[in-house]
């Protein structure tokens, strides 16, 4: 049942890119891209036999990888290359997302605190949280923290960018919190009061200040607290393996089982299922760079 669920939900998940794909290149309907794809690979696989699916599987590979790869390098030379991309997040402001309560006409204020001492670094000043904001306040918001993240700050005080006292938020719905980076150390604490200060509700724990913390792959914020926990690192490289082995779907071993079968020996078949997980976190690293 798991097998088949896993199955059908690729499948889908594929077909209705394909669908939005072409519908957003040739303005085609949704429901030809999804079907005539799927009914083409359905058709190949059929008539082509067991080597057929076995070479179409690897070409697959091999196209997605060259063109994710060529995408992607697109991608980070239109951003102005490698050394601007860095040099971007080493200025951009601090963030924590955060899903305000569900109350209306509230107070409210957000402090940042030291996680080992448990000093106060800065307090917003008060701003509303209130059911009746409409959809066009909630994009101006939107634009501005976008326009806030990027934006140079002259002094080198400490400052909560938003929310500060102009801003009125909506109740239940997602926010980012900005304040200046470079100016708190590693990590903070990130609070929130709705009464006057009398008590304090956490929203991050152990959160990177700044954006360069994205150019350490190892920079971890606990063991288990923190936006990026070693618990956290260790069951994704957990999953993967498992992934790795083919537990996702019967279709992963279809593949897998010929590398071994075709290598002349184990160690050629590890070398071979090694590489492929090598060049698919290669590509990821140049995708997430883009």
């Amino acid at each position: 049942g798991w097998q088949v669920f896993m199955n059908m939900f690729i499948l889908g998940w594929v077909g209705i890119a394909m669908g939005k794909v072409c519908n957003m290149i040739f303005g085609w309907e949704l429901w030809v891209g999804l079907v005539t794809f799927t009914a083409l690979g359905a058709i190949y696989v059929l008539l082509s036999g067991y080597w057929g699916v076995v070479m179409a599987d690897f070409q697959q590979g091999v196209i997605a990888l060259l063109v994710i790869i060529i995408v992607s390098i697109w991608g980070v030379i239109a951003a102005g290359g490698p050394s601007e991309i860095i040099g971007r997040l080493k200025d951009y402001n601090s963030t924590v997302e955060w899903k305000t309560p569900d109350t209306n006409n509230a107070t409210a204020v957000v402090r940042l605190r030291d996680p080992d001492s448990g000093k106060i670094l800065v307090e917003s000043a008060p701003f509303i949280i209130s059911s009746m904001v409409d959809a066009a306040k909630i994009k101006t918001d939107e634009k501005q923290v976008h326009k806030l993240v990027k934006s140079k700050v002259a002094n080198d005080e400490l400052q909560i960018l938003f929310p500060t006292e102009d801003d009125t938020l909506k109740a239940d719905y997602g926010y980012q919190i900005v304040w200046t980076s470079g100016r708190t150390g590693k990590h903070v604490n990130v609070d929130m009061s709705s009464d006057d200060g009398q008590n304090w509700s956490s929203i991050a724990v152990n959160h990177f200040d700044g954006q360069s913390w994205r150019l350490n792959m190892f920079s971890f914020t606990g063991t288990f607290d923190g936006q990026f926990p070693v618990a956290w690192f260790v069951t994704m490289m957990i999953i993967a393996l498992i992934g790795g082995f083919g537990m996702g779907t019967s279709i992963d071993w279809y593949p897998e089982a010929q590398r071994i079968q075709s290598a002349k020996t184990v160690r050629d078949a590890s070398y071979s299922i090694w590489a492929g997980s090598a060049l698919v976190l290669i590509r990821n690293s140049i995708w997430a760079a883009a």
